[in-house]
């Protein structure tokens, strides 16, 4: 009888321990998956950024080389404002988050570079209200929106228009772009810089985030809202 009870705590204890054993192997190989996980997505979002920061730099570029071309006299302004836009892109655009008032920053020099190469049958309209100093946000997460609207809805010979605008209140964000339809050719760069604004929404802020795009009738409005929290 003490021979079977023997037997049978060795077992148990065999059990227990196999069972602890198991339960550490697992805990450590979540813990490497979490690790990949994150090194993956970080990879992810650099290869992103990448993309995109070249492309919004070459639209930036034409727009100068054009008001060169017609020895335009805001042509000094708007090099000092691609300055201004290239040291955010290339140093404060690096890190995972910026100071929102830096990143309107970045797209009011946008906007104005924009403005300066435009003609009478152009209005812009750019307004922002809320707290800019108290919360921090993905960098150029925007732009991307702005930009189509600029490539998409202006025109050197019909009337158009671009209404943006933003608003902040406590830790929401939300972005209002309208425009009519100019040109209805999307580009393979556009629809490649649109997908990658998602992913990196679906990246940086999974679950607090809405986007809402109503295209009809030639008239174009997005609704962007972020939980920056």
């Amino acid at each position: 009888m003490n021979k079977i009870f023997g037997l049978l705590y060795f077992v148990i204890i065999w059990f227990l321990s196999s069972i602890i054993c198991l339960a550490h192997r697992y805990r450590q190989m979540e813990q490497r998956n979490k690790e990949m996980k994150v090194q993956q997505l970080n990879a992810e979002l650099s290869y992103l950024k990448a993309q995109i920061n070249p492309h919004f730099l070459f639209n930036t570029l034409n727009n100068i080389y054009s008001l060169a071309i017609c020895e335009n006299e805001q042509t000094p302004e708007a090099i000092l404002k691609l300055s201004a836009i290239m040291r955010y892109v290339t140093d404060d655009a690096t890190a995972d988050t910026v100071p929102l008032q830096k990143e309107i920053d970045y797209l009011q020099n946008y906007i104005a570079l924009q403005q300066l190469r435009s003609n009478n049958k152009l209005e812009i309209k750019f307004t922002i209200s809320g707290d800019l100093q108290h919360n921090k946000i993905a960098p150029l997460l925007l732009i991307n929106f702005i930009e189509n609207a600029f490539k998409y809805g202006v025109s050197n010979h019909l009337p158009c228009y671009v209404d943006i605008e933003i608003f902040i209140l406590n830790n929401n964000i939300t972005l209002k772009v309208n425009n009519k339809i100019i040109s209805g050719i999307v580009t393979e760069s556009t629809a490649t810089g649109a997908n990658n604004t998602l992913r990196r929404l679906e990246l940086q802020y999974p679950n607090k985030h809405s986007l809402q795009i109503n295209d009809q009738d030639h008239l174009y409005k997005i609704i962007l809202q972020i939980n920056l929290a």
